[in-house]
């Protein structure tokens, strides 16, 4: 949509300062301004012309507050002078019907320097719907023009359609159900998409079943269903008042037992035609830490020698694996004019954990050794290239896996060091099997040069030292 005026031009107005230069237009739709096109004589070598729109006042001069402003100025491809069609984008703004707008035109130009605005000299203009104005800053007046238009056209969107009344409000639906460990059980918090006050019933008793008939287009079939729920307990949420947060404590709770939950709810103290759903609950007790320590397959892998310039050895594909040593590195050193990268890969058997359970935290314990070039972060990556044993092409193959799972800053030697992992990290243990990782430090992932050695020495799966994988879950 949009309101056009690009014929009968046949005059042209020299851009001045410190003169303003309007067009008053009406539009005869509705739309949110997106674009401007002015027909111009492009002289400049370098221009910022800006347009301001207002809504003008009956006399077309343009009132106190503008509505949108324009953006840097569009040549067409390949035209850098000339007469041109020049486009501008608009800041949008909803331009309505029948409504009058004035576009004011500044820039300032040098005497050396060109720019023209094309407009109608006839004395009946084509455009019916606005006319040309000029701003003299030393009369302060606005001088009209009403038998002459500028060229120009401005156009834009329809105006987005009206969102959707919201939902009645005496109506909930519960779009999340959370649960945290406490003592003796467990704290059930439940969203819903309206403030409410919620109670939950919950029973050790499974709901029944119960099969009835009801009348479909006059004809009765047996296809509606309805539960009893029985021996039902109560309990409050724990907010006051209405909230779209609810939490309801669970203690004691006997480990290895199931309920069955349900809600209802008030809105403003008005009990709520809505119900929660039926859900099934097996409290396996509360969460346990075990100690996943790494396998003798761990390692690292490091550059080859010989190589003096930094970046082949960062991304090289020629590396050597080392599995067998009391310790493993990781960092990156320059040393008789030669660079290596040392990348560490971790392997922790957490297959006991099994299928069903619930990983709550997770932290990579390890001890280092010596630190050469501290500060600097040892960062965990994805290890999901890595195998056992180690081999040559993973050390080109960790290249890419450059997301933080979990970091920590390395700062002391002969030390331990403690890494709790990100969310991103926990879906990273095998429940059923290999849990991999990869170590690096953040200089190297950055491609930052060393000057020296930046290289941090950390005991292996070989010694009694070794690095564990401290990991809290709950049992399914």
């Amino acid at each position: 949509m949009s309101e056009t005026y690009l014929y009968n031009g046949d005059a042209w107005q020299s851009i001045t300062p410190p003169f303003y230069y309007a067009q008053v237009f009406t539009p005869t739709y509705d739309h949110v301004l997106s674009y401007i096109d002015l027909e111009m004589n492009w002289g400049l070598v370098e221009a910022y012309p800006l347009i301001w729109l207002h809504s003008a006042n009956p006399d077309g001069t343009p009132k106190d507050d503008w509505l949108s402003r324009s953006g840097y100025f569009y040549l067409p491809r390949g035209k850098k002078r000339g007469k041109l069609r020049v486009r501008t984008p608009m800041q949008p703004v909803l331009l309505k019907t029948n409504i009058p707008y004035v576009m004011v035109f500044s820039c300032w130009v040098s005497i050396l320097e060109t720019l023209q605005w094309q407009y109608d000299s006839s004395e009946n203009a084509y455009y019916p719907r606005g006319y040309r104005l000029i701003y003299r800053k030393v009369t302060e007046e606005w001088t009209p023009y009403y038998d002459q238009s500028f060229l120009f056209a401005e156009f834009g969107n329809p105006p987005l359609p009206k969102p959707e009344p919201p939902p009645p409000i005496e109506h909930f639906a519960v779009p999340r159900i959370e649960q945290i460990h406490i003592e003796g059980g467990i704290r059930i918090v439940i969203s819903t998409t309206v403030p409410c006050k919620l109670t939950l019933y919950w029973s050790e008793t499974e709901p029944r079943k119960h099969h009835t008939s009801r009348v479909v287009r006059g004809v009765s079939v047996p296809w509606q269903t309805y539960f009893c729920f029985v021996a039902w307990h109560t309990v409050e949420q724990t907010e006051e008042g209405d909230t779209l947060i609810h939490s309801f404590d669970l203690s004691p709770w006997e480990p290895c037992t199931i309920r069955w939950f349900t809600i209802k709810g008030e809105v403003d103290n008005i009990e709520s035609p809505s119900v929660g759903p039926l859900f099934k609950k097996h409290y396996a007790g509360p969460p346990v830490t075990e100690d996943f320590y790494c396998r003798l397959t761990d390692g690292y892998l490091v550059t080859v020698s010989h190589i003096y310039d930094y970046i082949e050895a960062h991304d090289t594909d020629r590396a050597n694996v080392s599995d067998d040593l009391e310790r493993f590195i990781v960092g990156q050193s320059y040393s008789a004019f030669m660079y290596s990268c040392d990348r560490a890969g971790l392997f922790f058997d957490t297959s006991q954990l099994g299928k069903g359970a619930s990983v709550v935290s997770a932290r990579l314990n390890f001890l280092v050794r010596e630190a050469y070039g501290i500060p600097y972060k040892i960062v965990i990556v994805s290890g999901d290239d890595l195998s056992e044993p180690l081999q040559v092409h993973h050390y080109h193959d960790l290249l890419d896996d450059t997301t933080s799972l979990g970091f920590c800053t390395i700062d002391h030697a002969w030390r331990w060091y403690t890494i709790r992992l990100t969310q991103d990290a926990l879906d990273k243990i095998n429940k059923t099997g290999i849990t991999k990782l990869a170590l690096r430090t953040d200089k190297e992932i950055d491609y930052i040069p060393p000057t020296a050695w930046e290289t941090c020495w950390i005991y292996s799966a070989e010694t009694g030292a070794k690095p564990y994988l401290s990991i809290t879950y709950t049992k399914p």
